[in-house]
């Protein structure tokens, strides 16, 4: 045994023992197996229920502890650890409600090589947790001075094992440790209140705590998560370690999380290192919150709730993912490195990995919006160069911005996939995922829309992020490591077809994207090197002043009349745009398509070129699909409205879907048109830009409330009617559905309903949008239901599972994805989110070029249709060579020519009126360097 001088302290000369020694000994006297002379010693090492001991007053543990059975705080008693107690295998710690267990500078362990069940918090959903101090109805648990809870399997659980709404427990923990715990901390739905019923925050915290397993874990490779929260509403991190030191694991769904949750509302923080903590309104040194050597950092999925986590100013180090967020609205992620590549593990086994293609990743957003992901720094770090930096998936059509990282040495910097767009026709452009001011530094690719090849095939063509990335009025101000052309790297990488993206840049130094897959990036054009002053200061056009009096340092007030007025521009504008396209009036250029025939050839293309370059798509697929006008007609009317065959997938539905291809070079003349500015390009990058900063405008109102309730004993709710206001203002289906679940929140199923009833007014639905609304109201009918019985979405019957499994179906919307999180979570059904893309051959091969020659053709080319002809005739030629003196002749019986064309291209379509022609036969010639190549018969019908 250790032996002290002076029994306290080196100050104290007279030898002695302290009471922490004379309880050891006490403790070996009692507590070794075996015997010692004739004392016959416990079994400590076995569980003895009927050995357990209950705390009835308040009362301090100085000396070690070996138990037998559980330890049991009854209500109004405390009890105050200061030394090591053991508990054997099964054995618990129970903190009834009103009771309270203060480790202080204490461990909880078990000494024989096991686990111990742990520490069971027991509370009453039904009450608050008021006093803070310890509450009346709710078990607390104080961690703090180096409280060590070790080898416990469920370290803390906040509820009683097997009793519903009991989870109203109590943890704060300070400088506290928790080592090779199966689980650490497990929160259960529960959401506090004032005495009013006013919803607050979790009066739970954890400052400055260190959660780890190493290769002292007795688990073997069962590590589950430090901590998992489930409907739980304002828990705090703050400079905590969340680690995995295991040297021998090689799967990835082995290395555990570091926090687990769903429907819950979190904040990972640092702490200010400065003291005082603030100078000026920024904190200038961090301790970062950390995790480190996880499959997942924090895996966050969301089923009928819009609580969301925050990140800011945390580490993530040798995880296969930082931060991962499934159908969870509003989540941000700030002020925080990511270090991606150092874990060796060799298999990606957890199913929420499938089809990322061994490749670790930083952050990955699916089925979420309304995010923040800015001021964050992505490297990579050792020898895994298999990563992937930023990457959202099926943001819909929410106007997303990743805003202000950076990314260095990674193979994919920032990636944007699936679904990342409003697809209903003219949105496309204006609405969806655009990348803010980012930086690259030596990233094979800086930038990636990517087609998501695990999702249906049917649904490839729908993927595209925004298609306008920036705007006239504000450049996207990203730099590229401008990588050379004949590099296999790229500045910017496309592989959905949806749609051309046009890309708005400064023509000054790395702003300019070099190296790209220009048929579908074709858009580059520059603007004006004069910029808006504060065009990366924030994510919004508009001063917004620092607010010390606001925790998010931002007073709500000029915000919302900003988003009032950009609300309002948009109106506007967008008025004036849908008064331009077809003149207003989309059912009556249809219905004159419609109508027309044949011999009325001339005269639709002359009312549809007089009504260009304002025609929508709508009109143009039904110009196709009604396939009345000769090739070249089509073409000269597409080329005279680029903004429509840029957008909306047009050119990929008329090549695979109308039945009417064009002939590669005429597309390659539409493509070619892209590079005009019309009036018409000017009102969608005024939308554009106006509904950006609208819809970014909404965003820091909705951070904003989530930051309200930031100080420990902040009793601040988040004003759930300003939030609904916010989703009110953004009339978007993405905003509709946040809408919807924030009354599902607040428990209105009525209101969340007629919210998903109504969206058709507001919205022309395709079908898959259709089916998805369908499905969501499926969900609210099933919740209410369920709640109507008194249970929740935790206590499903298998017939309800099998029910929630058959609405989910084969779909991958957003109802969808929160089924299928809720069955992940706490069924353990789970299948994988539809991500990832990998591409075959040459990264800059382009789909469109506007002229190729043909290997098979051995001479020159020319073909009549229609032939006989009425009233015009189409001549397709094909020289092979370039023209020189070129010329199509159409001649008589006679030999008399009627007519003439100079060429000077190669190839290419010639229309020809003949409703001025006599009828009769002709001969049409084609020539080239003074020779005839071809010649073929024509006949003219009246």
């Amino acid at each position: 045994m250790d032996y002290q001088p002076g029994g306290y302290n080196n100050s104290n000369p007279d030898p002695g023992f302290s009471a922490c020694q004379l309880g050891r000994a006490h403790y070996r006297l009692d507590g070794n197996t075996g015997s010692i002379g004739d004392i016959v010693v416990k079994d400590y090492c076995t569980y003895a229920p009927n050995e357990s001991i209950s705390i009835l007053s308040s009362t301090t543990w100085l000396s070690s502890k070996r138990l037998q059975g559980d330890l049991i705080i009854e209500p109004g008693a405390t009890l105050t650890i200061k030394c090591r107690v053991h508990l054997p295998f099964g054995a618990r710690v129970i903190v009834k409600p009103g009771a309270k267990l203060t480790v202080d500078e204490g461990l909880l362990t078990n000494l024989c090589g096991q686990f111990w069940s742990g520490i069971e918090v027991w509370g009453d959903n039904a009450h608050n947790q008021l006093p803070s101090s310890q509450p009346t109805y709710q078990g607390m648990v104080v961690l703090k001075n180096g409280a060590t809870i070790e080898h416990a399997r469920e370290a803390i659980v906040l509820g009683q094992d097997g009793v519903w709404n009991t989870f109203g427990g109590v943890v704060r923990a300070t400088d506290a440790h928790f080592i090779n715990c199966r689980r650490a901390v497990a929160f259960g739905p529960y959401q506090n209140t004032t005495n009013g019923g006013t919803p607050i925050g979790n009066r739970s915290f954890f400052a400055r705590c260190d959660f780890a397993v190493d290769n002292n874990y007795r688990g073997g490779e069962d590590f589950h998560a430090h901590v998992s929260m489930w409907k739980v509403d304002g828990i705090t991190f703050t400079a905590c370690d969340f680690k995995n030191q295991q040297t021998t694991i090689t799967e990835s769904a082995k290395l555990g999380c570091g926090i687990v949750s769903i429907d819950a509302s979190y904040r990972i923080l640092g702490q200010c290192t400065t003291n005082p903590p603030w100078v000026g309104d920024v904190c200038p040194s961090y301790t970062p919150t950390t995790f480190i050597g996880l499959d997942h950092g924090i895996n966050a999925r969301n089923f009928s709730t819009t609580r969301s986590f925050i990140v800011d100013h945390g580490l993530f180090e040798d995880n296969v993912c930082g931060v991962y967020a499934n159908g969870v609205v509003g989540f941000q992620v700030r002020n925080s490195q990511f270090k991606v590549g150092g874990n060796e593990v060799a298999d990606l086994t957890n199913s929420d990995e499938d089809n990322w293609f061994d490749r670790h990743r930083a952050v990955f957003s699916t089925e979420s919006w309304a995010f923040a992901i800015d001021d964050n720094t992505v490297e990579q770090s050792g020898i895994h160069d298999l990563t992937e930096g930023i990457v959202v998936g099926y943001s819909h059509d929410h106007n997303d911005v990743v805003f202000r990282n950076s990314a260095t040495g990674l193979e994919r910097g920032y990636i944007g996939e699936g679904i990342c767009a409003d697809l209903a026709p003219g949105y496309t452009a204006t609405r969806g995922l655009w990348f803010l001011c980012n930086g690259n530094n030596n990233d094979e690719v800086n930038f990636w829309s990517r087609k998501v090849t695990s999702a249906d095939p049917s649904t490839w063509n729908d993927h595209t992020i925004r298609l306008n990335q920036g705007s006239p009025n504000r450049p996207a101000d990203n730099t590229f490591d401008q990588w050379p052309i004949t590099s296999p790297n790229l500045d910017f990488y496309v592989t959905t077809s949806h749609s051309p993206i046009s890309y708005w840049h400064r023509n000054t130094g790395n702003f300019v994207p070099v190296n790209y897959t220009q048929s579908l990036t074709g858009l580059f054009p520059t603007i004006s090197t004069t910029l808006p002053a504060n065009n990366c200061a924030s994510k919004v056009q508009t001063t917004i002043p620092w607010d010390p009096n606001y925790p998010s340092g931002m007073a709500p007030g000029p915000v919302v009349n900003y988003l009032l007025s950009e609300k309002l521009a948009f109106g506007n504008t967008r008025y004036l745009y849908e008064q331009l396209i077809d003149d207003g009036n989309t059912d009556e250029v249809v219905e004159e398509i419609q109508e027309s025939w044949p011999q009325d050839a001339w005269v639709l293309r002359d009312y549809l070129l007089s009504k260009s370059p304002y025609l929508s798509a709508t009109s143009l697929m039904e110009m196709a699909l009604r396939n009345i006008l000769p090739a070249a007609m089509v073409t000269e009317i597409l080329v005279a409205n680029p903004e429509a065959t840029r957008q909306d997938g047009f050119l990929t539905w008329l090549q695979e879907e109308s039945g009417h291809p064009l002939p590669e070079y005429m597309l390659g003349m539409v493509v070619a048109s892209w590079d005009q500015r019309t009036y018409r390009d000017a009102l969608e990058g005024a939308m554009t830009f106006h509904h950006a900063e609208m819809t970014q405008a909404a965003n820091m109102l909705l951070h904003h409330y989530q930051t309200l309730p930031l100080a420990e004993e902040d009793t601040t709710s988040v004003p759930m009617d300003s939030v609904l206001w916010v989703w009110q203002q953004v009339r978007t289906p993405a905003a509709r559905y946040a809408e919807a679940l924030t009354w599902l929140q607040l428990g209105n199923y009525a209101q969340a309903g007629s919210v998903i009833e109504a969206i058709p007014a507001e919205h022309d639905l395709r079908s898959p949008d259709a089916l998805e609304r369908q499905r969501m109201l499926g969900l609210i009918s099933f919740l209410q239901g369920l709640h109507g019985s008194g249970r929740s979405e935790a206590q499903l019957t298998s017939g309800e599972v099998a029910n929630l499994q058959a609405l989910m179906g084969e779909a991958y919307d957003r109802p969808a994805a929160w089924i299928s999180n809720l069955l992940c979570f706490g069924y353990q059904l789970c299948r994988p989110p539809l991500t990832g893309g990998e591409e075959d051959g040459d990264r800059r091969s382009l789909p469109y070029t506007a002229l190729s020659s043909n290997a098979a053709l051995t001479q020159a080319a020319l073909s009549i249709h229609p032939n006989p002809a009425s009233t015009w005739v189409a001549l397709d030629y094909d020289l092979l060579v370039e023209p020189k003196e070129a010329a199509l002749a159409i001649r008589d019986l006679t030999g008399r020519e009627v007519y003439r064309r100079t060429l000077i291209d190669r190839k290419q379509e010639v229309v020809w009126d003949t409703r001025q022609i006599a009828p009769g036969s002709y001969t049409v010639v084609l020539l080239n360097g003074g020779r005839q190549l071809r010649a073929e018969k024509l006949i003219i019908r009246q």
